[in-house]
C-alpha cells in the first residue's frame, strides 16, 4: 500500500506543475489525416527539427492543446510507467499564453471530466521556451511551483520540448523531466514512509540535491503527442472559484 501514496501524487507534478478570459464551449478539433506533427524528412535530416523541419506557418499565441495521458511514456522512475493508466487519468491542457519571434510562453493546467479545464485547479507557468529553433521548443531549466497532497513543493530543474507541426495542429517527440526533492513530500506521504524507499522500488533511486543532500530524484516523461482542442482558457485561475 505505501507505493500508492506515491501514485497519487504524480498527476500534481505532470499537470498542477504544469492565467482571465470566460471560458468557452467547443470540442476537441479533429486533426489533420496523418500523424500530426509529422513532416517528411528532408535529406539528411537527423530527426532533431531546426532547419530540416518546415517551420510552424500560423500563429500559435492563444492556441489550447490537449495531451492525453495515453500519449505519454514515463522513462524514469521505469516502475511508474507500467502503472500510469491508474494514477494518470486526466488531460493535461497547455495554453500558449505568448508568442515572439524567439520565444514561446506555456500555461498549463488540469481538464475536468468534461475535458475542459478544471475550475478547481491552479494554472502554472512553465519557463519561458526558445523558440529560435522553431518548430523546435524548448523550456527551462527551471523551477515551477506544484503541490502534492495539498503541500507546496516545486519541480526543480524542469525542461519542457516537443516539435510543432507546420500548421499548428499540435505537437510531437514533447518532453518533460524535472527533479523533485522527497523532503517536500514528507507532508503528503506521511512521518512513515521513506519516498526515497519508494523510489528505489519503482527501479530508481534518490540523487544529491543542491545542498548536497541524497534526497533528490528524477522524473522524466517522454514521446509526449499534444494536439489542438477548441475550448476556453483562463490563464489567471487560482483555483479560488472552485465551487465544489
Amino acid at each position: 500500500m505505501r507505493s500508492w501514496a506515491f501514485f497519487l501524487l504524480l498527476p500534481a507534478a505532470t499537470g498542477c506543475a504544469l492565467g482571465l478570459q470566460p471560458m468557452v464551449e467547443g470540442e476537441l478539433i479533429p486533426a489533420p489525416s496523418g500523424d500530426v506533427g509529422q513532416n517528411p524528412p528532408s535529406e539528411g535530416d537527423d530527426g532533431t527539427g531546426g532547419d530540416e523541419l518546415p517551420e510552424t506557418s500560423v500563429a500559435l499565441e492563444g492556441i489550447v492543446y490537449r495531451i492525453e495521458p495515453g500519449s505519454m511514456t514515463i522513462v524514469e522512475p521505469s516502475g511508474l510507467e507500467r502503472m500510469k493508466d491508474q494514477f494518470l487519468t486526466r488531460d493535461v491542457l497547455v495554453y500558449v499564453s505568448d508568442e515572439k519571434a524567439e520565444s514561446i510562453t506555456f500555461a498549463v493546467a488540469l481538464a475536468g471530466d468534461d475535458g475542459r479545464q478544471d475550475p478547481c485547479e491552479a494554472v502554472r507557468e512553465f519557463p519561458r521556451a526558445d523558440w529560435t529553433a522553431n518548430p523546435v521548443f524548448e523550456a527551462g531549466p527551471g523551477t515551477i511551483d506544484a503541490s502534492f497532497g495539498g503541500e507546496p513543493a516545486q519541480l526543480r530543474e524542469a525542461l519542457f520540448g516537443g516539435v510543432f507541426d507546420e500548421y499548428g495542429f499540435g505537437w510531437t517527440d514533447g518532453t518533460l523531466s524535472f527533479q523533485l526533492d522527497t523532503r517536500e513530500l514528507d507532508g503528503a506521504l506521511g512521518p512513515d514512509v521513506d519516498a526515497c524507499d519508494l523510489v528505489e522500488a519503482l527501479g530508481s533511486e534518490c540523487s544529491r540535491c543542491s545542498d548536497g543532500e541524497a534526497l533528490c530524484f528524477d522524473v522524466v516523461i517522454e514521446q509526449i503527442t499534444a494536439v489542438k482542442a477548441e475550448i476556453g482558457f483562463d490563464e489567471r485561475n487560482d483555483g479560488s472559484r472552485c465551487s465544489g
